[in-house]
């Protein structure tokens, strides 16, 4: 990490978004009945929280479904697609049935959206 600071800063902001992303699915999915996360983003203060529903989408969605950068190592790729299954399961706690499919087209071209392709993807089998 010395030889190399620029890596120090992806390192900590991947360590970061993995810790977060694994806190805030254990936080929403270890209790019964499931918190209500589409509930408390919609009703958050307005003031401190303004937009925090569209920044969740759209973090979650780039998380769930964005291509992982080609230039990251091995182990930080590995580590960045070992959260995508509980960012999936967070987005679809907040946004409904045939809007998910907008979320995955947001990134990804359309002449290179395969119909069955989207579809393992959306239901975890890729």
């Amino acid at each position: 990490m010395i030889r190399s600071p620029e890596n120090l800063r992806y390192f900590s902001t991947i360590s970061s978004v993995n810790q977060t992303t694994y806190l805030l699915h254990y936080l929403v999915f270890s209790v019964q009945p499931e918190i209500g996360l589409k509930i408390k983003l919609q009703n958050a203060p307005q003031r401190p929280f303004n937009g925090v529903t569209h920044m969740f989408i759209v973090t979650f969605g780039r998380l769930s479904y964005a291509p992982i950068p080609e230039w990251l190592d091995s182990d930080k790729s590995y580590e960045l697609s070992g959260i995508r299954e509980m960012a999936r399961e967070l987005l679809e706690l907040v946004v409904d049935g045939p809007d998910i499919d907008n979320v995955y087209a947001a990134y990804h071209d359309e002449e290179e959206i395969d119909e069955g392709e989207m579809e393992k993807q959306l239901l975890g089998d890729a």
